[in-house]
């Protein structure tokens, strides 16, 4: 499914309770992983919802995890794919939210490639 049908019929819902049910309930704590779906949610939210956002991730309501545009197939991409993804979800975390994952969340069932081990490394 294209990231445009999926954001479409499911992620834009998810991310749009989850960030009510943080708003309401300051005691509740959420992770995010994909940013290419957070930022196609991002886009179309208003300028105040986007402040509250804002004080969601400064009050670690809403953090990021792992932080690339998407999670990379492990047994694809070369380094330089691999860094460029990661280097966009980063990218767009720092200068939205002056954020940087700290934890590096990167699920695959046939595990991690040396690509993988050398791209986490290389960003800290």
């Amino acid at each position: 499914m294209p990231l445009e049908e999926y954001y479409q019929s499911q992620t834009k819902h998810i991310l749009t309770s989850v960030v009510d049910v943080l708003i309401a309930n300051p005691t509740k704590k959420f992770n995010w992983a994909d940013i290419a779906f957070f930022n196609r949610w991002w886009t179309d939210q208003t300028e105040e919802r986007q402040t509250r956002v804002k004080q969601l991730v400064a009050d670690k309501q809403l953090v990021f995890i792992g932080g690339g545009w998407v999670m990379n197939d492990e047994a694809l991409p070369s380094y330089k794919e691999s860094m460029l993804q990661m280097r966009l979800g980063l990218d767009f975390l720092k200068d939205t939210f002056g954020v940087r994952p700290n934890i590096a969340w990167q699920i695959d069932p046939f595990g991690h490639s040396a690509v993988t081990v050398a791209v986490l490394h290389k960003l800290g």
